[in-house]
């Protein structure tokens, strides 16, 4: 049974968010709630922001299947670059005292942020040269011209450049953008067939950002992670690839819990919760043992908001806490 008197006293604290689009929960699979503000309906595409990580892991995931593969030197697979890229990255290395250490850079430290990178974060997971980024003709380039320490290799530090090489990485070991991969291997087998993803200046897919969907589709790959790969009799992802990345990979950061592969992983009411995380209240939210999928959407463009990550701790876990 569901505690609806709960999820009546949330739907009257929603006003409260004023930042808040939507929120959708599956239960069983099946839909239990669901809501839209400001304009929004089932079918608006929804700015997923950093929570597009969580799905650049899936498509990664989809590809190396097998744990040992993770690591794998991730600058290796980008050695048969592109025929548009007019440099070889060994120059790009040359004479650099990092260049080694980046050699040694493997797909579990861009899985799990620990690569190394030094890049300037705020609490709230703010990066001060994001933009330096997105301004730059060759993101793979101005990637590669950043710092990296070795006293920080296996730390956790969060990070959207270890993201996007996560893209590149794909581009160039298979010769598809992650993008057509994401349709071929996801998208088309879970149904999903409204989205758009954007891409750098060379095609590659945004790694880190870019991602906007539905809210139920976006809960079809919570399903997918709930069912450990499966879906609709067959398997799409490898349950120890599931497993993985939602193993903590490195200590707890206040406030969020532990990093996996690019999921985020913390105990909420005592209870287990797998999810994705984007800027301005983007969630998807995956918890096994109440057989529990939850999507949030807000505002992207928000500097300062009320999280709406508080509806699952008081209303939405204490609703099927005691229910089957």
């Amino acid at each position: 049974m569901i505690n609806v008197a709960k999820l009546e006293e949330m739907e009257a604290r929603l006003p409260a968010y004023p930042s808040l689009y939507g929120i959708c929960i599956l239960r069983h699979g099946q839909l239990l709630y669901e809501r839209y503000f400001h304009g929004c309906t089932a079918e608006t595409l929804m700015d997923l922001r950093s929570a597009t990580k969580s799905f650049t892991s899936a498509v990664l995931g989809t590809v190396h299947p097998v744990q040992q593969n993770v690591q794998n030197s991730l600058l290796d697979g980008l050695k048969g670059w592109h025929s548009e890229r007019s440099y070889d990255l060994e120059d790009l290395l040359k004479g650099r005292e990092d260049g080694s250490l980046k050699r040694t850079m493997t797909l579990h430290h861009a899985l799990s942020m620990t690569s190394g990178f030094q890049w300037e974060v705020g609490r709230k997971f703010g990066e001060k040269h994001i933009g330096g980024l997105h301004h730059s003709e060759d993101w793979l380039r101005f990637i590669l011209e950043q710092s990296m320490h070795g006293e920080l290799r296996g730390h956790f530090q969060y990070c959207s450049l270890d993201s996007h090489l996560l893209s590149i990485y794909l581009s160039d070991t298979t010769g598809k953008s992650m993008a057509l991969l994401a349709e071929e291997r996801l998208f088309h087998p879970l149904g999903i067939q409204r989205y758009t993803w954007e891409a750098d200046p060379q095609g590659h897919t945004q790694g880190h950002v870019g991602l906007s969907m539905a809210i139920r589709d976006v809960a079809k790959l919570g399903q997918l992670y709930l069912n450990l790969g499966m879906w609709k009799g067959s398997r799409l992802l490898g349950e120890s690839w599931i497993r993985q990345s939602w193993t903590a990979h490195s200590a707890e950061v206040t406030e969020h819990g532990r990093y996996g592969y690019q999921w985020w992983n913390q105990i909420i009411q005592g209870t287990m919760v797998h999810f994705a995380l984007g800027h301005g209240g983007q969630y998807l939210f995956v918890v096994p043992s109440k057989n529990l999928v939850v999507v949030m959407t807000s505002n992207p463009k928000v500097s300062r908001w009320k999280n709406p990550k508080h509806l699952l701790a008081s209303f939405i876990l204490p609703a099927v806490q005691h229910s089957e």
